[in-house]
């Protein structure tokens, strides 16, 4: 139903309008039978969102290999030491709901770094003295 809403224009993989939040609560009631409030859908999709960026930066950080497949080839003892769960079972849906808008490590940056760029250029700034005041 996200995927729909995302579809549709009232999500955007950020944020989701009320309208797109009313719209899934409906579904939910009509396909399901389920009765959810607007809050109770946005904090779960905030456990989607949480699930998939951090699988995204399990593939992007661990240095493990990969299966054919893609996903990551690790033991069940790393995944009981790393984490509570396993992959989620769910990956291509979640891709198509969050990719491009969750944080993977992947492209961040600090601002004002130059990441080493100027290393050779740095030179030592003249020290300049404070302005005092020439009255007593």
């Amino acid at each position: 139903m996200c995927i729909e809403q995302r579809a549709a224009g009232t999500y955007n993989g950020a944020q989701m309008t009320g309208e797109g939040y009313q719209a899934i609560v409906n579904g939910l009631l009509a396909r399901k039978g389920l009765v959810y409030t607007c809050l109770q859908v946005k904090n779960q999709i905030g456990v989607l969102k949480n699930t998939h960026s951090f699988w995204r930066y399990m593939q992007a950080h661990t240095g493990l290999g990969r299966k054919p497949d893609g996903s990551i080839d690790a033991d069940s003892e790393f995944w009981k030491t790393n984490t509570e769960w396993s992959p989620p079972a769910n990956e291509d849906l979640l891709d198509q709901l969050f990719r491009g808008y969750t944080v993977d490590g992947s492209t961040s940056f600090v601002p004002g770094d130059d990441y080493g760029e100027n290393l050779e250029q740095e030179e030592e700034e003249e020290f300049q003295a404070t302005p005092t005041s020439s009255t007593t």
